[in-house]
């Protein structure tokens, strides 16, 4: 099963041009020109071998090992890629529950 985390992650990586690529923002050290926030304007034409994905706010476990299994799958990259996942909160199923808890009270 993919999250959409690990959907968007494999089209960034891959490189092919998907839809959603645009509302992502990327950093390449190896293109030089820059926006004025360091953003880089051009991307590189081949597939990426790693890459650092960062959810604000809560990530979850099934995210986490998504991303895992995927980057352990051959691409045209190489035979596996690099993938760091963070996120500001990984809740437990506990910590999640206390969360929703007000919801179902109102």
């Amino acid at each position: 099963r993919e999250t959409p985390v690990t959907r968007a992650v494999g089209a960034l990586m891959d490189n092919k041009g998907a839809a959603e690529e645009g509302a992502y923002g990327f950093i390449d050290p190896k293109i030089g020109d820059t926006d004025g926030a360091g953003a880089a304007t051009g991307r590189g034409r081949g597939p990426y071998g790693a890459a650092i994905v960062f959810v604000v706010g809560p990530g979850n476990h099934l995210e986490h090992m998504t991303l895992r299994e995927r980057s352990k799958q051959p691409s045209s990259a190489g035979p596996a890629r690099r993938v760091v996942y963070g996120c500001t909160e990984l809740l437990n199923a506990e910590a999640f529950l206390s969360l929703l808890s007000p919801l179902a009270a109102a």
